[in-house]
């Protein structure tokens, strides 16, 4: 973590704040490295060992998760040139919007952010760019303002995630693969980030090609779990 006292002074700041936190989380938890922003493939992290790049979001439990659809055709372009994979990372967490002093958008400092961060996530979904593709086709999509204009959004709200492991048959027909390429994983997260606690589900959208290594990560990640020890959480207040 930069400083943890650092004042989050705007929106900006605190969206940066959020970012960061999501995508130093995915790096602990499943390997990779960071890609600098506005990098040439736009991606948030580079995993060889995977052979594959992340783009990570996170969003309240209230809110969709929007991807514009010019971004998620970059990614189907560049698939099997310098990686063979891309997947899509989105965290959800409880933003209890409904009482505003209580935001996550109004904690004051970075320190802060990401405790109530690490306290509020609740799942995980990895899922590859071609699932989503899939589900633009099936479901439409929508639209989300970027610089003051209007563009073409594939949106996922929280039924939206729940719903595409259950129609993972149907979405791998829509993108023209045999039935059974694509493989669901599920899994318990448990873990600390910057010395937070954090537990909470994760599901797997993969190509079956890379299941085993995807499972013996997360048996790496049950055996560092069973050495953590109780803690209190950390504050910067």
């Amino acid at each position: 973590m930069r400083n943890p006292k650092t004042i989050l002074a705007n929106p900006q700041a605190h969206c940066f704040g959020i970012g960061d936190f999501y995508v130093g989380l995915t790096t602990q938890l499943f390997g990779g490295t960071i890609l600098p922003r506005g990098n040439d493939h736009r991606a948030d992290i580079d995993h060889k060992t995977w052979n594959a790049r992340f783009e990570v979001k996170g969003a309240g439990n209230t809110n969709g998760v929007g991807i514009f659809t010019e971004q998620l055709d970059e990614y189907l372009e560049e698939l099997g040139r310098e990686r063979e994979h891309c997947f899509y990372a989105v965290y959800r967490y409880a933003s209890r919007a409904h009482i505003p002093e209580e935001r996550i958008s109004r904690t004051p400092t970075l320190g802060a952010l990401y405790k109530e961060l690490a306290e509020r996530t609740r799942e995980l979904y990895i899922v590859d760019v071609r699932i989503l593709n899939a589900l633009r086709h099936r479901n439409g999509t929508g639209h989300l303002r970027r610089d003051n204009q209007t563009e073409e959004a594939l949106w996922l709200w929280r039924r939206t995630l729940e719903e595409i492991t259950a129609t993972v048959p149907l979405l791998t027909r829509i993108v023209g693969f045999r039935q059974g390429h694509f493989k669901v994983i599920r899994s318990d997260i448990r873990t600390a980030y910057e010395n937070f606690p954090m537990k909470f589900p994760a599901t797997f959208i993969v190509p079956r090609t890379l299941e085993e290594k995807v499972q013996n990560r997360l048996k790496k990640l049950d055996r560092l779990a069973a050495q953590l020890t109780r803690e209190p959480l950390i504050s910067f207040d």
